[in-house]
C-alpha cells in the first residue's frame, strides 16, 4: 500500500473520530436547554489535475437548526406570554366579583339596591326599610370604592412589571448584539460558531417572552432584531429602550 494511500486512510479515520465526538456530544447534550443538533460537514480531498482521492476533510461543525421555525416558536412565545399576562390580570378581576352563584358582583349589589328602593317604595314610613335602604346604598358605594382600589392596584402592579421588563429588554439587547458581533467575527476566521448561535437563540427566545419581535438573517450571520413593526432593536449594535411610568 502506498504512502498516499496510507495518508488518505488516515485521514479519514481523523474525520471519523471527530464525528464520534460531534455525535457524543449531541446525546450528552439532548436534555441541555437551548442546545441545538451538530454536524459535522465533510468534503473529499481530489487532485484537480488527475481527480485522484487523498483523502477527506472535516468542514467547520455547524447546527441543524430551521430558523423559519425559530422564528415561528419566538412568535408564539411572545403570544403564549402575552395571554398568560393578560389572563392573570382578569382572573384578578374575576376573583373580585366571585363566582356568580355567590352574587358578590357589583351588578348584584346594585340588583339589591333596587329592590331595597322597590321595597321602600311600597311603604315609605317604614323605619327598618328606610335603614336595610342606607346599609345597602353604604355596601354598593364600598363595592365601587373597593373595585377602584382594584383597578389602581392592578395599574401600578402593571407599571412595576413594565418597568422591569424593560430593563431585561435592554439587558438581552445588549448580549444579543455582543453575540452578534461574536459570531461574524468568528465565522470570519472559518471556526465553528454553533455554541454561539446556541447562546443568541436563547437570549433570542427570552427576548420575545418580554415584547413581539421580528428577526432576519444577514449574509455575514447576524441577526438584526426588529419591533413587530419593523423598528430596529439590535444587530451588532443595540438600541435603549425606554419607559417613563407615570404617578403610582
Amino acid at each position: 500500500m502506498s504512502f498516499q494511500a496510507l495518508n488518505a486512510a488516515l485521514s479519514g479515520l481523523r474525520v471519523a473520530q471527530q464525528q464520534l465526538n460531534v455525535i457524543s456530544n449531541n446525546v450528552a447534550n439532548v436534555g441541555t436547554p437551548g442546545y441545538s443538533r451538530k454536524i459535522l460537514p465533510q468534503t473529499t480531498q481530489v487532485i484537480n489535475s488527475t481527480g485522484q482521492i487523498i483523502g477527506v476533510q472535516a468542514e467547520t461543525v455547524v447546527r441543524n437548526v430551521d430558523l423559519n421555525l425559530e422564528r415561528d416558536l419566538w412568535t408564539q412565545v411572545s403570544a403564549v406570554n402575552f395571554m398568560d399576562v393578560k389572563a392573570s390580570y382578569l382572573n384578578n378581576i374575576q376573583t373580585f366579583h366571585g363566582p356568580p352563584d355567590k352574587e358578590l358582583s357589583i351588578a348584584a349589589e346594585i340588583a339589591r339596591l333596587r329592590d331595597s328602593f322597590t321595597a321602600l317604595s311600597d311603604t315609605p314610613d317604614d323605619g327598618f326599610a328606610l335603614q336595610s335602604t342606607l346599609n345597602q346604598a353604604g355596601d354598593v358605594a364600598r363595592k365601587f370604592n373597593n373595585f377602584n382600589d382594584l383597578i389602581v392596584q392592578q395599574r401600578n402592579d402593571a407599571q412595576s412589571e413594565m418597568t422591569v421588563s424593560v430593563d431585561r429588554i435592554n439587558d438581552l439587547l445588549v448580549q444579543i448584539s455582543e453575540l452578534n458581533g461574536q459570531i461574524k467575527g468568528t465565522a470570519n476566521l472559518n471556526r465553528t460558531t454553533a455554541a454561539l448561535e446556541d447562546q443568541r437563540d436563547e437570549a433570542i427566545k427570552s427576548l420575545s417572552e418580554e415584547i413581539e419581535i421580528s428577526s432576519f438573517q444577514r449574509g455575514d450571520g447576524v441577526i438584526v432584531i426588529q419591533t413587530r413593526t419593523g423598528i430596529q432593536l439590535a444587530d451588532e449594535r443595540p438600541e435603549t429602550v425606554y419607559f417613563s411610568p407615570g404617578l403610582l
